[in-house]
């Protein structure tokens, strides 16, 4: 999947990015870390696109950042890339967050 996010951000350990702004066709993703006390199999990074149904615990392998791009690699092959035409400020949060969710070890800069 491929679309230009029009806003993105990161506020209170939680982030993400759509294209609610634009006429083209709908699509977002977003993240977040989840901890379960009781059932420590739901704990780690939730990430979620387009819908409920495509949202998983840990099922990212890696975060790719780039001038303004972000691709982000799942576990199971497929990659999601977003282009960011957002402000500054909704960039720096975004990636801050991305590195902050997703821990330096996931995330490669180019």
């Amino acid at each position: 999947m491929r679309f230009t996010a029009t806003e993105a951000g990161f506020k209170e350990g939680q982030g993400g990015a759509s294209n609610s702004k634009s006429s083209e066709k709908y699509h977002y993703v977003l993240f977040g870390i989840q901890a379960d006390l009781q059932d420590s199999e739901n704990s780690g990074v939730y990430f979620e696109w387009d819908d409920q149904s495509n949202g998983a615990m840990n099922s990212v392998k890696e975060v790719v950042i780039g001038d303004k791009s972000v691709t982000i690699i799942m576990k199971e092959g497929e990659s999601l890339e977003i282009k960011c035409n957002v402000s500054t400020e909704q960039w720096d949060e975004l990636n801050q967050g991305l590195r902050t969710v997703f821990l330096r070890k996931m995330v490669t800069t180019v």
